[in-house]
């Protein structure tokens, strides 16, 4: 894109702003209006490459949107992710200096000197230059903040921040995107070193909504610093391919919040662990089952017998019912009522309607095991795959083992909450991993 031929080479400042916005990671979908129009709205503010810089991240105004959007919640203000991903990619004409953003900036010098007389408190200039002059970098590479304060009280540090909201909000009506905005700044400095103690948010109403600076202090919550990382990645991500989210949307919906979606994820997740351990678990029960209920048929116990305490009832039979669906259609000989009224109404109705089917007998087909095992035989079919198991165990009030067995129970009971443990997880994947690696692993030469 030329877009340097359609801003005027004799304006040093529109050069100086040009240059400036090429070194953006999004430049490349910029259209060439954009950028005029930009580079012009810009040419004579003294902040324009303020202006510049906020297209190079997401900043502390502006992480509380993609927070709140990530977590299935509206911002205050009533912005979006899509808002935001369109104002970086200059989609929407630039904001101008208006009188209340003037009045915003006078008013939070006037508030500064306010907080920083009653709370006999100094300001950690060192800290504030060096965030200021960008030295300071968060974990992620589109983390931009520009403190209002960074305030010494006692001895501790506290990151601060001043608005002159048209009233005052206190405790839990505190907007969300001011809580956000304070844990980005205080997760920056952390991830530099510097120590933060507190998170201050010193509100002045307008005038007629009260008369005394409101300081309220923010409390660290960790799950608001996660959700930083995974909703600031997921807006930057946004802006640096172009798409602007909301575009696209699935079965005539617009598509879940993203916090919707991540829970959903880990819920799946959690879900086939539970049901990997329960199949196993089955696997292994029936197979017990099997075991025992073939060794007591084998030695005549069918029931009633008692083995370490527990009354066991097991045998193995014919099992007809599966020996009749193994073979199909000709499974028909073997019954003694193939004609019922239930098996073949639906076949005479439709081939002969004038029938009466009351003439028919309507009772239970009965199929003849004698019929069935002399087809079985026909066929070369061994009888021992159509042999059924059946099983029941009892614990009895008198068990040695009760209190064991109880025991088990409440231990699985506590090993649930185990599998969301990152450990556990990255033991289970080191287990699927290794043996993996075993099963592409030629065995020893002898």
């Amino acid at each position: 894109m030329n877009a340097l031929a359609r801003v005027s080479t004799e304006d040093g400042a529109k050069i100086l702003i040009l240059e400036a916005m090429q070194s953006l990671p999004q430049f490349k979908h910029f259209t060439e209006d954009a950028v005029n129009r930009f580079v012009q709205s810009k040419a004579n503010d003294s902040r324009a490459l303020w202006h510049v810089s906020r297209l190079t991240g997401i900043g502390g105004s502006e992480i509380g949107v993609a927070v709140a959007e990530y977590r299935g919640l509206q911002d205050a203000f009533g912005n979006t992710v899509a808002d935001l991903v369109r104002e970086k990619l200059l989609l929407v004409p630039p904001k101008k200096t208006t009188m209340a953003m003037r009045k915003g900036l006078v008013s939070e010098d006037a508030i500064r000197q306010i907080f920083l007389e009653d709370y006999k408190a100094s300001q950690d200039e060192q800290t504030l230059s060096r965030m200021n002059l960008g030295e300071l970098k968060g974990s992620r590479s589109w983390m931009r903040y520009s403190p209002d304060d960074i305030v010494m009280i006692g001895g501790k540090r506290y990151l601060t921040d001043y608005k002159r909201p048209a009233e005052a909000s206190l405790h839990d009506d505190i907007r969300f995107r001011y809580i956000c905005q304070l844990h980005l700044g205080r997760q920056i400095l952390e991830h530099n070193g510097i120590q933060i103690d507190g998170m201050l948010l010193a509100q002045f109403p307008e005038a007629g909504q009260g008369d005394d600076l409101i300081v309220s202090e923010i409390l660290y919550d960790e799950s608001i610093d996660a959700d930083i990382v995974t909703a600031g990645d997921a807006a930057w991500n946004r802006v640096l391919a172009g798409q602007i989210p909301g575009a696209c949307e699935r079965d005539g919906e617009k598509a879940l919040p993203e916090k919707v979606v991540a829970d959903l994820n880990e819920m799946s997740l959690e879900f086939a662990r539970y049901k990997a351990m329960t199949d196993t678990l089955i696997a292994a029960q029936k197979e017990i089952q099997e075991r025992m209920a073939t060794l007591m048929a084998s030695n005549g116990l069918k029931s009633n017998a008692t083995f370490a305490g527990f009354k066991v009832s097991a045998s193995v039979k014919f099992s007809a019912e599966t020996a009749v669906q193994a073979l199909g259609d000709d499974a028909f000989a073997t019954m003694d009522k193939p004609l019922s009224a239930e098996m073949m109404s639906g076949w005479i109705t439709k081939h002969h309607p004038e029938v009466n089917l009351s003439q028919f007998e309507t009772g239970e087909v009965v199929i003849n095991e004698g019929k069935l095992l002399e087809l079985l035989n026909e066929r070369q079919m061994s009888v021992d795959q159509f042999m059924a198991i059946t099983f029941r165990m009892i614990v009895t009030s008198t068990n040695a083992y009760k209190e064991e067995i109880g025991s088990l129970a409440m231990a699985t009971n506590k090993l649930a909450p185990l599998l969301k443990m990152k450990e556990v997880k990255e033991v289970a994947a080191t287990a699927v991993v290794e043996n993996e690696a075993a099963s592409k692993t030629p065995p020893p030469k002898a």
